[in-house]
């Protein structure tokens, strides 16, 4: 089959390839300013119309949906956010995060500690002086 008859079989266009490409993906920047604009109007009508408890929670959940997606989303020459992450700390902060629904006297003393062990092994250790 030539070229011709093949193009003129798929509505005269060449067949595309299947694979999601770069373009397909929405805008990172587009996605975190719909994330603030729901935000904000989710503040505007608590505060101006806290009575209408429909509109201002529907506005901040699709913001917190959609700043978690610009959070997933890549940038440009950029993987995503989540790429480099340590799963084992993710999954250790999930289950402190979940035990602290059920028994907050264990899992949130747990999660501090956690912090504090990352914050001291981020300081860079200091030099003592032999000059006293």
């Amino acid at each position: 089959m030539s070229a011709p008859d093949a193009a003129s079989r798929t509505g005269g266009s060449e067949a595309k390839d299947a694979s999601p490409s770069s373009s397909a993906l929405p805008s990172r920047w587009g996605v975190g300013v719909a994330a603030a604009g729901c935000l904000i109007a989710a503040a505007v009508v608590y505060v101006t119309r806290p009575d209408q408890t429909l509109w201002w929670a529907g506005a901040m959940r699709v913001g917190i949906v959609m700043g978690a997606l610009w959070f997933a989303l890549p940038g440009r020459g950029q993987s995503a956010a989540w790429a480099s992450w340590d799963w084992k700390a993710v999954g250790f902060v999930a289950l402190c995060g979940l035990l602290s629904f059920r028994a907050p006297q264990i899992g949130v003393p747990l999660l501090a500690g956690w912090w504090f062990w990352r914050w001291l092994k981020s300081v860079p250790p200091t030099s003592l002086t032999a000059d006293r």
